[in-house]
């Protein structure tokens, strides 16, 4: 099973993300209560539109479904909701190696 590997730092919520032998520079939500150990099906969506903070998220790849939780682009790092965010061009990378099949994504806070 292919695997994500996920570390932001607790005090800055920035971190990176390592699949397929890339790694990515990525920013979360400090003290936001990730999994630790989880794994996704490959649902994505080129533009997912976010009902509860009225925004379009490209690149959208569903980590945690009952929350609402992707990784996706935006313009910055810092100041996430909950959501990992990605770069444009690294989102764009990592969205079109993600396949429909079940990934790990193993979580860890840093620091």
């Amino acid at each position: 099973m292919p695997r994500i590997t996920l570390k932001l730092s607790k005090t800055t919520g920035l971190g990176t993300l390592e699949f397929n032998g890339k790694k990515y520079d990525c920013g979360g939500k400090v003290g936001f209560n990730y999994p630790k150990d989880t794994t996704i099906d490959g649902t994505k969506e080129e533009c997912h539109h976010s009902r509860e903070f009225d925004v379009d998220m490209n690149w959208a790849v569903l980590w945690i479904g009952q929350k609402g939780v992707y990784i996706h682009e935006w313009s910055q790092l810092e100041g996430s909701a909950g959501c990992i965010h990605l770069l444009k061009d690294d989102a764009k990378e990592f969205y079109d190696s993600i396949k429909k099949e079940k990934t790990r994504i193993v979580f860890s806070w840093t620091d």
